[in-house]
């Protein structure tokens, strides 16, 4: 603990404890009041398994998912030079990227299975929805996003709480942790997701999907400049990223871009 001066006096802080942990606290005993009623618990229990087993077919699908949500983040903040990184190794999946922090109405969309961003707007994720495709490949994502440090945890509850992960859906219940919990290397101005693998044997899957990946991504990317794949089982890293090369208007007006894209290691 440290002490900090202020107008009406001394405030103890403790610097192991993100900002937003008060915020998650509350946000999880709100939603665990209401998702105990087993009407509503059973319903939206029902909900992410579907969205995990129907909708979500490839356990690798995720990548495309927060990719798109990275997109919208930078896109939030007018960052036309948006970075999107990702490590792969046996135990986990580290996603990064440079867009707008979490705000409470984030945490709150994420928490949910449901969606305030409008594709008119010119949105391409569903932050609520896309997120809930991890669940293929993990029983524990972590959040790291400005004053918000978060988890969802199945085993949380049952070895903490003593409550059964098929009583609540425990899939949109935050779990705040505190700075010492993440052994991740970690920038704090960036957005960061952390995967721990439910099984090795997911590995080989990403690694699949992560190949597919090409130039034709920016197709649809406009604030996503760069990405960066590291696989840390392997030891390379590859890069894709574009530019634009010239611009050009047309007579009725149009821009005409020309786009130069690069995929190296």
């Amino acid at each position: 603990l440290t002490e900090r001066s202020y107008s009406g006096g001394r405030e103890m802080i403790n610097e192991d404890l993100p900002p937003g942990y008060a915020e998650i606290e509350e946000l999880q005993e709100k939603l665990l009041e209401y998702t105990r009623n087993p009407y509503i618990g059973e319903t939206l229990r029902n909900s992410i398994n579907i969205l995990s087993d129907m909708i979500f077919l490839r356990s690798a699908h995720f990548i495309m998912e927060l990719l798109q949500n990275a997109e919208d983040a930078c896109m939030e903040i007018n960052n036309t030079e948006g970075e999107f990184r990702i490590w792969v190794s046996k135990k986990r999946v580290k996603i990064e990227h440079n867009g707008k922090p979490f705000e409470y109405k984030d945490l709150i969309a994420i928490s949910g299975v449901r969606t305030s961003k409008k594709p008119e707007r010119g949105y391409l994720g569903y932050l609520g929805i896309g997120f809930k495709s991890v669940y293929k490949i993990t029983d524990s994502p972590i959040i790291i996003s400005g004053r918000y440090w978060f988890k969802f945890d199945k085993n949380y509850w049952k070895t903490q709480k003593n409550i059964s992960p098929d009583e609540i859906p425990w899939q949109i219940i935050p779990v705040p942790i505190y700075k010492h919990e993440i052994t991740e290397t970690i920038d704090p101005t960036k957005t960061t997701i952390i995967l721990p693998l439910r099984s090795e044997d997911e590995y080989e899957k990403i690694k699949e999907e992560l190949e597919r990946i090409g130039p034709h991504v920016f197709l649809f990317l406009k604030y996503i400049r760069r990405v960066e794949i590291i696989d840390e089982e392997e030891g390379t890293k590859r890069i894709i990223e574009w530019s634009v090369s010239s611009r050009d208007v047309t007579e009725s007006g149009v821009e005409v871009k020309e786009i130069c894209v690069q995929d190296h290691t």
